[in-house]
C-alpha cells in the first residue's frame, strides 16, 4: 500500500529511459496515476522543456538552487494534499 508523494528524477538515466519517460511511465493508471514529479536537467534545449511541460512536469536546470526546490516541492505536495 506504500505510495510516493512525490517523485524527482534527473532528465539523464542509464538506461533505455530518461526521466522523462520514467515519470510517464510511472504515472500510467496500472502503477501510480497522478504521482507529483519534478524532472531536473542539465539540458535547457528548447525542445525539452516543451516535452515536459506537455506531459505536466515541472522541470528545474541545473544547478538547481535548494531553495526554489524546496519552495517547488511544497507547492506540490501541498496541492496534492
Amino acid at each position: 500500500d506504500w505510495r510516493p508523494e512525490l517523485l524527482i528524477s534527473d532528465f539523464r538515466l542509464r538506461g533505455p529511459l530518461n526521466g522523462m519517460d520514467l515519470i510517464r511511465l510511472l504515472r500510467e493508471p496500472i502503477y501510480l496515476p497522478g504521482l507529483p514529479a519534478i524532472l531536473i536537467s542539465g539540458d535547457t534545449g528548447t525542445e525539452t522543456l516543451a516535452d515536459a511541460q506537455r506531459a505536466n512536469i515541472p522541470l528545474l536546470h541545473k544547478p538547481v538552487r535548494p531553495a526554489r526546490l524546496r519552495a517547488l516541492m511544497h507547492r506540490m505536495l501541498t496541492s496534492a494534499a
